[in-house]
């Protein structure tokens, strides 16, 4: 027919599916987004738990810091010494080196390697955290929300747990 043009079908001229229709969904795609909301929800979760702890030690740390890619108000190592001091009792730990920010590096590793050395004395910490000072110092986020995890599970059950009757001072029967 004279003034007919035809038409040739997309999948005719070889044009995949997906290029007709546009890019579609695989199932793997949207098990990962639902994955990351997830986590999202998880971490979110435990920001408002560590930020809650950490308020309750008189240390205000807001919720937000710990969804950060990195953290870096613990890295001078003053913030965990803080924490430390307070599960020791309140006594100021010796030898932690104030304004360590300004001196450098070196005291704050040194600040950071104070606290985890006093953790560890008291077994509150779990091995893949005994040296970690590097990865706080540069603010990885997994290792210190962790490590404070850590650390709040343990102060939790050492506050809970019931004590014998010689630890209070009474004879034992």
């Amino acid at each position: 027919m004279p003034g007919l043009k035809s038409e040739m079908s997309p999948i005719a001229k070889g044009l995949a599916l997906d290029e007709i229709s546009g890019p579609s969904k695989p199932a793997g795609e949207l098990l990962n987004k639902r994955v990351q909301q997830e986590t999202t929800s998880a971490e979110e979760t435990r920001a408002h738990r560590l930020s809650g702890w950490l308020g309750q030690l008189g240390l205000a740390v807001k919720k937000e810091v710990f969804l950060q890619d990195q953290i870096s108000e613990f890295a001078d190592g003053t913030l965990l010494c803080q924490i430390v001091a307070w599960l020791d009792g309140g006594r100021d730990l010796p030898g932690v080196t104030k304004d360590a920010a300004k001196k450098g590096a070196a005291a704050c590793l040194h600040n950071l390697r104070k606290a985890l050395q006093v953790l560890e004395s008291k077994k509150k910490l779990p091995i893949e955290y005994v040296h970690c000072e590097y990865e706080v110092y540069h603010g990885e986020t997994q290792t210190i929300c962790g490590l404070l995890e850590h650390v709040r599970k343990k102060s939790r059950a050492c506050a809970t747990k019931p004590r014998s009757r010689t630890q209070k001072g009474g004879r034992k029967k």
